[in-house]
């Protein structure tokens, strides 16, 4: 027998014997439905459009994880546990879950410490509005010198086209102070506040989002015994924004693990005062190193060279604690990468540390442009199954200036 008749009768006898087996495999279900147990709040419908994602797809890929990780990562879910049953026909399957509901409702005692003074007040949040995973959120501050209130809906619609939808509305009243990089009062005046937006985002691809949103904000200046350099003219606005996000995130019962991008420009229509438009952009990253261990980076920037004094922002727009915390400007930007450790577990929460360094830049009508860089740490308490601080102590050193803010919040900070 030559070469190539044997190994042609090799290649015949292997298919003789591939052939009939994969003829004989059994097919493999499909997810036609889902069912759910273990819920209180959360109507059946809410989770079963979350999971909509496995229907129609091989039985395989609806894994206990992979379900595990949809549930868990909304924060409303723990001890999430799931199985294909396949039917009679072995050719569908229903996907069977059963979960353990957190406690969505949560009230919340505020109080915040820096330079800049007190304040204090309270939140009530819930994570779980009217049993379909919205969010409903109401906020009150009150300082020395004013008073700050707010609400918020939140709609969540996972799976579909039209993915989020918020309304939300604020009002403010209190004696602003403007200062610059040293800490030094430029300004000085009182401002009365109020605003309302709607805004709605849309799925255009499968990790990334649209956004659109209208919001009128009207800003009343007050000259009062001691008042600085007051802006000559009120604003009241109506201002229309476009842009984009992608965000993905998990909980693995310590550190929230999250990638996040967000990017958009916005034009105000000026009814009182001079129109404007600016850009904004934020993103950031947390990186769990095991269990006890994440990288944290962060980066932001507000851009709006032509906005009025009036709507000048503090640093904690773009989340940066190296400036005084009375310290306004037209544009600011930030940088931060960093690491954050747990150092104990308590049955009540978890206590880390956190280390790094932060960069900005800002611009204004009085401060010109300025640059800060220097060191950031401090210690944090997250609350038992909630991935947002409860206590966080934060101490930064702007060695551009040579000087430390240090900042004390219990609650979370809006």
């Amino acid at each position: 027998m030559n070469i190539h008749r044997f190994t042609a009768v090799l290649i015949l006898s292997a298919l003789a014997a591939v052939l009939p087996a994969q003829q004989c495999a059994p097919e493999e279900p499909i997810i036609a439905s889902v069912s759910v147990s273990g819920l209180r709040r959360t109507s059946e419908e809410t989770v079963a459009e979350l999971l909509h994602r496995f229907v129609g797809k091989p039985a395989s890929e609806a894994t206990p994880e992979a379900v595990a990780a949809v549930l868990v990562g909304t924060g409303l879910f723990e001890n999430v546990r799931s199985a294909a049953v396949p039917d009679e026909t072995g050719k569908a399957a229903r996907l069977e879950v059963t979960v353990d509901e957190k406690f969505a409702r949560i009230a919340l005692p505020l109080f915040y410490l820096d330079e800049g003074g007190a304040s204090g007040g309270g939140a009530f949040i819930d994570a779980n509005a009217f049993g379909r995973a919205d969010a409903l959120m109401a906020v009150a501050l009150f300082a020395p010198d004013g008073w700050f209130a707010s609400a918020a809906f939140v709609g969540n619609r996972a799976g579909k086209k039209l993915r989020r939808q918020t309304l939300a509305a604020y009002l403010a009243d209190k004696t602003r102070e403007d200062a610059d990089i040293y800490g030094d009062t430029l300004r000085r005046y009182r401002s009365r506040t109020v605003g309302a937006a709607v805004s709605a985002s849309f799925a255009v691809l499968p990790f990334a989002d649209a956004e659109a949103s209208l919001s009128f904000r009207e800003t009343a200046i007050g000259v009062e015994s001691g008042s600085i350099a007051a802006p000559a003219e009120a604003s009241r606005t109506i201002s229309a924004r476009i842009g984009t996000s992608a965000d993905a995130h998990s909980w693995n019962g310590t550190f929230l693990s999250a990638r996040s991008i967000r990017a958009g420009v916005s034009y105000a229509y000026a009814l009182v005062g001079a129109p404007y438009w600016e850009a904004d952009l934020r993103s950031a990253a947390d990186i769990p190193l095991g269990a006890a261990f994440r990288l944290r980076l962060r980066a932001a920037a507000e851009y709006a060279p032509d906005a009025p004094a009036a709507v000048d922002r503090s640093p904690s727009a773009v989340g940066i604690s190296l400036l005084p915390s009375d310290f306004a400007a037209r544009s600011l930007a930030g940088a931060y990468a960093g690491a954050e450790i747990r150092l104990a577990r308590f049955r009540f929460g978890t206590l880390s540390a956190i280390a790094g360094y932060e960069a900005a830049a800002a611009e204004g009508e009085l401060i010109g442009t300025v640059g800060a860089h220097g060191p950031v740490g401090g210690i944090r308490l997250y609350v038992a199954k909630v991935a947002m601080p409860a206590m966080d102590l934060t101490v930064a050193r702007n060695l551009a200036t040579d000087r430390t803010e240090a900042r004390f919040g219990i609650g979370m900070r809006f």
